[in-house]
């Protein structure tokens, strides 16, 4: 590889997180640890790296609501800790190299300034708990999948583009646990626990996005 890329590992029933990194030729192996203290709420449920070439960032989010960011170069404690929700922080995602997007059991998506985390730099409350969003490739619009089967699409902002519902005639029939844009920002694919065994595709209508972001 030529950047960074990164295999992540978190095993319920311990509190540690271990990966490979190649940068330059080399291969560089690394574990994370957290305080045993707490173990339950310390178990890491997110693991993101930076993309931005060289970078050797990688964040974290944990059932104890932090936010920890890790430099692989100096790996045995947390570059920078911070508060983020009042419960379990599931997913996090850099944003560029200096922003971090948060979600969390608390039904907020947060996004933050990691060099000065003390408060959000937005909070877009949403209607259950955020489980795994996506951060779309070219306009950066984030597709939030919740427990209550719905997925709420908006940008980094919080300003909305509305709402993805799934009902009897089709979509999941529990939780969406999952979100992933397409490379060309035309389809969103989700997962689910409904054992369906489906992957959903879900068809973005261009033309009403471009109609919202002009009224705004």
């Amino acid at each position: 590889h030529d950047i960074c890329a990164s295999i992540a590992d978190c095993p319920v029933e311990q509190t540690h997180c271990g990966w490979a990194y190649r940068m330059n030729g080399t291969t560089y192996p690394h574990q994370l640890n957290t305080s045993t203290e707490r173990a339950n709420e310390n178990v890491f449920h997110s693991v993101h790296p930076c993309h931005e070439e060289g970078s050797p960032l990688v964040c974290t989010g944990s059932g104890d609501g932090m936010v920890r960011v890790w430099d692989l170069r100096e790996a045995l404690t947390p570059a920078i800790s911070f508060s983020a929700h009042e419960s379990m922080c599931g997913t996090v995602r850099f944003h560029g190299n200096d922003k971090i997007i948060s979600g969390g059991d608390d039904r907020l998506v947060k996004r933050w300034d990691m060099r000065v985390p003390k408060q959000p730099l937005t909070s877009i409350r949403c209607t259950a708990g955020v489980n795994r969003f996506s951060i779309s490739p070219i306009t950066a619009t984030l597709a939030i999948p919740s427990d209550d089967r719905k997925m709420k699409l908006c940008d980094v902002s919080g300003a909305s583009w509305g709402n993805l519902r799934s009902h009897k005639d089709g979509g999941h029939s529990s939780m969406i646990t999952c979100a992933q844009w397409s490379q060309d920002e035309s389809v969103i694919f989700t997962g689910s626990i409904d054992r369906s065994h489906h992957v959903l595709a879900w068809v973005v209508d261009e033309k009403e996005r471009e109609k919202k972001k002009r009224k705004r």
